[in-house]
This record gives structure tokens, sequence and C-alpha cells, in this order.
């Protein structure tokens, strides 16, 4: 296994047959695809631990949370001549 990867545990029967079971029942318990369940189970679980175990990026951008990436395009009103900012109240 890679360097990279050194956190990376493969998901147990148990687990993807867990999950499996989850997708039959939240699909109404349809006949017949219990395999295409255990492959997508596997998938997932498969994809999700690859991911966890990936090192973070050098050098990647940090997230903004949702609540700071809102406002206005522009300069704030402060630093707006204060005949522009009479204008902007009046509007």
């Amino acid at each position: 296994m890679s360097k990279m990867m050194k956190n990376y545990n493969e998901p147990t029967h148990e687990e993807i047959a867990a999950l499996a079971q989850r997708f039959y029942e939240a699909e109404g318990r349809p006949n017949g695809k219990a395999m295409e369940h255990w492959l997508r189970a596997e998938a997932q679980l498969v994809s999700a631990r690859k991911e966890q175990a990936m090192p973070p990026k050098q050098g990647a951008p940090k997230t903004i949370p949702n609540t700071q990436k809102i406002g206005v395009i522009g300069p704030s009103p402060s630093v707006l001549p204060s005949s522009g900012r009479q204008d902007l109240r009046k509007n």
C-alpha cells in the first residue's frame, strides 16, 4: 500500500452488508437487486475510506463558512465620500 494511503482500512463484509441492507430497504425491498446494492455499498464505503485516508493537500485554500461569504460587493459605505453616503441613504 502506498505511503499516501497508510490509514486506509478496507470495509468489512459486515459493513458492506449493513449498508446494502439499508439501500434495499430504502428502495422498498425490490427483488433481484442484491448484487447492485452490494456493489453500490462497497463502492461507497471504499470511496469514503480512501478520501479519509488521504492527507490534506499542501497549500489548499481554507474553506470559508457560508456566513462569511455573503455580503455586498464593493466598498463599504464608511469608505465612500460623505456625499456618496447621503446619496445611498436617499434611495
